[in-house]
């Protein structure tokens, strides 16, 4: 019905400008002018906001690695560990410990730092990290100071050029008259593009038409960026020419524009709501396999797009998407209402199976997905005590002591949860104990690094020790090698899942799965200390089965 609306809209403006061309030529590209000049100031602030973010969450990761590996002060080898972690992240010029008075003890070239702080230190969503504008020395060029405080009331400092954070990404043809900013939530200044202007609050007191500002979320910091009308008004130079061949040209030219417009598809908000509207979004199920015993202990559920046309679109393409418009929320109702439907036979027949399911921030804003966990599941026979869902750490969540609230309902029920995305978000590894976690699970990032000379090793073994001594489960994701596999045994991690035992599975290669592992039995005991083959548990009758079909790319991930 909507789509139908705009439509007819857009007929009736066209019809208009083909009767009187001039005035049709001429509304256009007030039109063009108003929604061009808006949509690119806003694209381009939403874009560089959300660069910010992922270059200011690695240097936090630095930051977070740096304090797990235990540097706190000058020495040979916290020095030496400093540099490796510049090295690592392009974004970061320099790392350096600070004292509880905030004087810097020394940097990781072993030197003071000249670097002068340019505004006060402002709080993070999370509170561990503060950050606060810089000026280097020589050229008073801006940068930005991220400070991860420590228990002993030192802090660990990471420096970020403002050029490195505010790269110039302005469209070709608005270079020239468009600038934008980065600022703290004081108002002082990052960063500016592009490159190498140089921006003050005050610049920004003349009020260009079209302005778009985002904020972050995650951090105390904002986008704004101008558009000079000027610009926007010569991008409709040609469209206005038009105008001068008038009379039946002009209006056959116009027409087709907007009959053109008129056939435009929905917005991708309302492709996402019809898409639930009509089931479209549908499991795939990645299976856990018990890597101490060598079998099948569950699995977690991953969202596809299954369109009418019969494509498959990853969650990259549409969860973001979800997420920011509130879509995700009724898309999860819907994938736990498929996932009951698919495996609750299986389920009821093997009760140590767990089937873990992701959860957003919006979901622990209040109490209602403990009912629609209690609607959905409570009269099946997948029990509460299979049920795994997971907090992932990527995006904070506004409101702890509520989300803890809702972790325990769901705890009540009988179900656990689990910490994902373990040490790569916003939380912190402080989400364990404040939020009453039962499982961690490692991040592929970390995994990687597995047999590797980066430093981040550690963090994994950290982690492991942590989340043991708290007397908590340990998954690992994204294993894709023998040799990483070997390294989680020999530390007693529990569970793992990736592509060297099989992607995501359809539902009906899962069930088969299922089956098979519960003929074939528990097998691939290491009794006499040998490297277990990873998919031995899949292996049926003495031929291969599903997980290495499904590792050989058969079955779509």
């Amino acid at each position: 019905m909507m789509l139908r609306r705009r439509r007819l809209a857009i007929g009736l403006i066209g019809l208009l400008c083909a009767a009187t061309p001039l005035i049709g030529v001429y509304l256009l590209g007030l039109w063009h002018i108003r929604t061009e000049g808006h949509e690119i100031a806003e694209m381009v602030a939403q874009r560089a906001i959300r660069r910010a973010e992922r270059i200011i969450g690695r240097s936090v990761v630095t930051l977070t690695e740096l304090e797990l590996l235990g540097v706190k002060g000058c020495s040979l080898r916290e020095l030496d560990m400093m540099r490796r972690s510049v090295y690592a992240n392009f974004a970061v010029k320099e790392v350096a410990v600070t004292g509880a008075d905030g004087t810097t003890l020394c940097n990781h070239t072993g030197d003071v730092a000249a670097i002068r702080p340019a505004s006060a230190p402002a709080d993070s969503a999370d509170g561990a990290i503060r950050l606060r504008t810089v000026l280097f020395p020589d050229t008073d060029s801006p940068g930005l100071m991220l400070s991860l405080r420590l228990a002993s009331g030192r802090a660990l400092d990471a420096v970020i050029p403002g050029e490195v954070i505010a790269t110039d990404i302005v469209p070709m043809a608005l270079r020239g008259g468009a600038y934008g900013a980065l600022v703290l939530n004081d108002g002082s200044v990052i960063g500016a593009m592009p490159a190498g202007t140089r921006l003050t609050p005050a610049a920004f007191a003349d009020q260009e038409p079209f302005t778009g500002r985002a904020a972050s979320d995650q951090f105390p910091i904002s986008f704004t960026f101008r558009v000079p009308t000027a610009l926007i008004w010569e991008e409709t130079r040609p469209l206005r020419e038009w105008a001068g061949l008038g009379g039946a040209l002009a209006s056959a030219i116009i027409a087709c524009g907007f009959a053109l417009i008129a056939r435009r598809g929905p917005s991708e908000s309302n492709l996402i709501r019809a898409g639930i509207e009509r089931g479209e979004f549908v499991p795939h199920y990645q299976p856990v396999v018990d890597i101490q015993r060598g079998r099948l202990v569950g699995c977690e559920v991953l969202i596809r797009w299954r369109r009418a046309d019969g494509t498959v679109s990853m969650p990259g393409a549409f969860i973001a998407h979800a997420e920011a418009t509130g879509l995700a929320l009724p898309m999860t109702l819907g994938l736990m209402r498929k996932v009951r439907d698919e495996l609750e036979a299986a389920y009821a027949a093997r009760p140590e199976l767990k089937l873990s399911i992701n959860l957003f921030d919006d979901h622990f804003e209040d109490l209602q997905i403990v009912e629609d966990v209690e609607t959905i599941f409570g009269r099946s026979r997948i029990r509460f005590d299979q049920l795994v869902f997971e907090v992932t750490e990527r995006q904070p969540l506004a409101d702890l002591e509520r989300a803890r609230l809702v972790i325990q309902r769901l705890q009540d029920l009988g179900a656990r949860v689990a910490l994902d995305d373990a040490g790569t978000g916003h939380g912190g590894l402080a989400y364990l104990q404040e939020l009453g976690m039962d499982v961690v699970k490692i991040d592929k990032l970390f995994i990687d690094t597995i047999g590797t000379d980066r430093i981040s090793a550690p963090v994994v073994d950290s982690l492991i020790k942590l989340a043991h001594d708290l007397g908590m489960e340990v998954i690992a994701e994204g294993v894709e090698r023998i040799d990483q596999l070997q390294y989680l045994r020999m530390r007693d991690v529990e569970a793992a899942q990736g592509h060297l035992f099989a992607p995501a599975l359809p539902g009906a290669t899962f069930l088969e799965l299922v089956r098979a592992t519960a003929e074939a039995g528990t097998v691939a005991e290491d009794t006499d200390g040998a490297a277990m083959d990873p998919l031995a548990a899949f292996r049926i009758g003495g031929e291969e089965g599903l997980g290495r079909r499904a590792s050989q790319g058969r079955t779509p991930s």
